[in-house]
């Protein structure tokens, strides 16, 4: 990242925080929860197949600051299978997709599988 592009994400970042953050609960495993805003993106749906069947994963992208001193609350290091609540529905933190001095960004996935036959076709 240029000078120019930390500058810029140090400096926008906490606007976009203030208007379009939501306050989100992070648990990392065995540790307390923390209060935090972010952005979190729309949910998304995906299929995928396992030894069980298929399934549907919905998954969403979340942004946060990564200095713990902010006002918005931020996370450094974000731990791997953390469960993370957003608007009361709840998730589990599976891949850190950027990171940066600034922010980090990663992808929850919702905690309830839905199986996709039964939800196409009905309970036979």
């Amino acid at each position: 990242m240029s000078a120019f592009e930390t500058d810029y994400a140090a400096a926008g970042l906490p606007i976009q925080l203030e208007i379009f953050g939501q306050a989100i609960t992070i648990a990392a495993p065995g540790a307390a929860p923390g209060d935090y805003t972010a952005i979190a993106g729309d949910e998304e749906a995906a299929e995928e197949t396992t030894r069980e069947g298929r399934r549907q994963v919905i998954h969403r992208v979340v942004t946060i600051t990564a200095d713990p001193a902010s006002p918005f609350g931020g996370i450094a290091e974000p731990v791997l299978h953390s469960v993370v609540a957003i608007g009361g529905v709840e998730y589990v933190l599976k891949k850190v997709l950027a990171r940066s001095a600034v922010a980090v960004t990663f992808r929850v996935e919702r905690t309830e599988a839905c199986d996709v036959r039964s939800q196409r076709y009905g309970r036979r």
